[in-house]
């Protein structure tokens, strides 16, 4: 027996899977219910079996759902089939009752003697026969009837929906296996890929474009393992959609769940690769080639919104063989690109200040560019050293160090950032939290190098003289090398005054 599968989203709570309904609609059962029904001359039983089985499956089965099965000539002779699905309400101000039309606005003559009780039953329910095949990049358009190939959470697995600082909301789903094309076989075969659904709360598609297209620049340079993949878009109804792979958290999270990490080669080399990593994926976006037929051979991007939330960690991923798993730089929303010419020309009265780790830049008139990502990215670094010598608790001691030296109560932004309140400096906590780790009794060579290059290089007030993300790289890359091939330079503690191993 075919089977029905549960939609936990938007949209009819059942639907028909892809091949539940090759079961169904077979040569054989179309033939049987052909001639059962006497629906066409025995002469022609054949003919109509075949261009069903070619042309009109589904309307097929919505008809025999919807027990309308002996229309089937009618929309055959009308030439009408799946191509035509799913029929949508006809646009007509003026009209006093509910007509349906094809999904190209073709009118439908076997529908014209149908009572409005069946017409709105087949507006609704069709979609149990109709759920998509979601393409991997490709960009769908759906009514807002539309029921969607997601089935049911297991209970471990369900983590409901968080906000996204009030650009978007996310949703854990899991998509049916006949239902998507993103890789040939899914990680569970029987229940589907997890995937994290982004809903936009603004219906304009000027935000969602400059998100998709920003995806879509970087997806042609070939995938980055420590960028977030998009899987697809949808426009249902009013709202747009991005589709993604389901993380298992993100970077603040994983630090949550394990608060005081042992301080062991294990956990500094993961966590030296991973800051390889992330600057490897921001290089790419602040630089990135784009196919030669484009008018410019080089985009420059701005991320905008570079944290520890905004990080997202896999603790498995295709590609990826590391027991601890893998970060991935997530959130484009305020993402941004440039061509050469205006790559670091924005007006710093049209930016967003998103968060903690922003620079001052705006607030002092700069001009913003792609400098803004590597003052976020020191900050993140920071907190992420802090992790490495002191756990989750001494992150949140900081910030609250950072929040202390408010005096003004009219401060509008984030009192834990790390700049002072008139915006001209740097706040003494940070360098006091710096020599504080720099003295800890585990601060190695490697760890005193690091602090160096995010003090020196990345956490510095003018833009101008923050080093490029290509810079940072080469320099995490040099230090990451080193403490591959040298144990003591990454474990042997060194005090603040003792020369560094070179």
């Amino acid at each position: 027996m075919a089977r029905l599968e549960m939609c936990p989203l938007d949209g009819l709570p059942w639907f028909v899977p892809k091949s539940s309904l090759d079961i169904l609609v077979k040569e054989e059962t179309v033939r049987n219910i052909l001639v059962g029904g006497r629906l066409v001359p025995l002469d022609r039983v054949e003919e109509t079996a075949q261009e069903i089985l070619q042309h009109a499956r589904n309307l097929f089965a919505v008809l025999v759902d919807q027990d309308k099965i002996r229309y089937i000539s009618g929309f055959l002779e009308e030439g009408i089939g799946d191509k035509d699905l799913p029929f949508i309400r006809q646009m007509n101000k003026g009209a006093q009752k509910l007509m349906l039309e094809t999904s190209h606005h073709r009118h439908i003559k076997t529908l014209e003697n149908w009572d409005q009780g069946s017409l709105r039953i087949l507006e609704t329910e069709q979609y149990r026969m109709l759920a998509p095949v979601l393409h991997f990049r490709g960009h769908h358009e759906f009514t807002e009837f539309q029921t969607l190939p997601y089935v049911s959470l297991d209970a471990e697995n369900q983590r409901g929906c968080t906000a996204e600082g009030g650009y978007a909301e996310v949703f854990q789903a899991r998509i049916h296996p006949d239902h998507h094309d993103f890789w040939e076989r899914p990680t569970d075969e029987d229940k589907g890929p997890l995937v994290a659904i982004k809903r936009l709360y603004s219906s304009h598609k000027s935000s969602f474009i400059t998100e998709r297209r920003f995806h879509e620049a970087l997806g042609a340079t070939n995938c980055h393992s420590h960028l977030i993949n998009l899987l697809c878009t949808y426009r249902k109804g009013e709202k747009y959609h991005l589709v993604f792979p389901w993380a298992d958290g993100t970077l603040r999270e994983y630090w949550r769940r394990s608060p005081a990490p042992s301080f062991s080669s294990q956990t500094l080399l993961w966590s030296f690769k991973q800051m390889v990593g992330i600057a490897s994926g921001l290089s790419l976006i602040h630089e990135f080639s784009v196919p030669a037929d484009s008018p410019d051979s080089t985009l420059f991007g701005r991320h905008g919104d570079i944290k520890a939330d905004n990080i997202l960690w896999f603790s498995t991923f295709q590609g990826c063989d590391d027991p601890d798993g893998i970060l991935q730089i997530a959130d484009m929303g305020l993402a941004s690109i440039h061509r050469r010419g205006s790559r670091s020309n924005v007006n710093p009265a049209t930016v967003i200040v998103p968060s903690t780790y922003s620079p001052p830049d705006a607030f002092r008139g700069r001009r913003i560019s792609r400098a803004w990502d590597v003052w976020s990215l020191g900050c993140m670094y920071l907190e992420f050293v802090t992790w490495i010598l002191c756990g989750y608790e001494a992150i949140e001691e900081f910030s609250s160090l950072r929040g202390s030296e408010d005096e003004d109560p009219e401060f509008e932004f984030s009192s834990d950032c790390f700049y002072t309140a008139d915006f001209n400096g740097i706040r003494l906590s940070v360098f006091e939290w710096v020599d504080f780790l720099r003295n800890h009794d585990h601060s190695s060579a490697a760890i005193h190098h690091l602090l160096d290059l995010i003090m020196e290089e990345m956490i510095v007030l003018e833009p101008q003289r923050r080093s490029r993300s290509q810079r940072i790289l080469q320099r995490l890359s040099e230090i990451y090398n080193h403490v591959q091939d040298n144990p003591e330079y990454l474990l042997q503690p060194v005090s603040d005054g003792q020369p560094l191993l070179e």
